[in-house]
């Protein structure tokens, strides 16, 4: 059976989290990336909702949407508890870090008030990182078992506060930061940034 590919701006973003699922569990899979002023060129119009990111599949299907997008990859890759409520903690985490995202990336793309998404974001963090921590592993994994295609979002999300968002401090929303750091520690995700060097 022939890859998918996955379409994405060339930026962690939205894709990263998928882009690491199927790398980690070795699914193959075609990573095509644009600049952004190549987005309304060429990509927005092959984009089946008019964004990004999707994966195409060769028989003309797709998936749209980073969240269904990821629990694809994730599916394939083995990294989506079975246990039902295994399965709950992560989309509970998913849920409230998608909270703090939406004023997160407003900060970092510059809209609305920036004094009021600081505000709703710091807010929205601190409540995720109470959630976050109850049930989290001494190792920093969510669902308190191993790694999941959640600590993979949640990594994605906060690298884009360390590297974007100088007006939050990342490491004060210590359970966040937790997750953060064991998958930065992981050694396969350590491979897989050499490999794009």
């Amino acid at each position: 059976m022939s890859s998918p590919t996955l379409y994405y701006f060339d930026i962690p973003g939205l894709a990263e989290p998928t882009r690491l699922a199927f790398y980690l569990g070795g699914i193959p899979f075609e990573d095509v990336r644009f600049k952004p002023e190549q987005w309304a060129e060429e990509y927005k119009s092959q984009a089946p909702s008019g964004k990004a990111p999707w994966l195409q599949f060769n028989d003309g299907s797709y998936l749209t949407e980073s969240r269904a997008i990821l629990m694809y990859a994730a599916s394939k890759s083995g990294m989506v508890p079975t246990d039902f409520t295994q399965l709950a903690v992560c989309e509970q985490a998913y849920s409230v870090m998608s909270d703090a995202h939406r004023d997160v990336t407003s900060i970092v793309y510059n809209r609305g008030d920036k004094e009021e998404n600081l505000k709703n974001a710091r807010e929205r963090l601190a409540a995720a990182d109470k959630v976050i921590g109850s049930r989290q592993s001494s190792e920093g994994w969510v669902d308190g078992k191993g790694m999941t295609y959640v600590d993979l979002a949640i990594y994605s999300f906060v690298k884009m506060i360390v590297d974007r968002c100088p007006d939050i401090d990342a490491t004060q929303y210590k359970r966040i930061y937790k997750t953060y750091e064991a998958v930065v520690g992981d050694p396969r995700v350590k491979e897989y940034y050499s490999s794009k060097k």
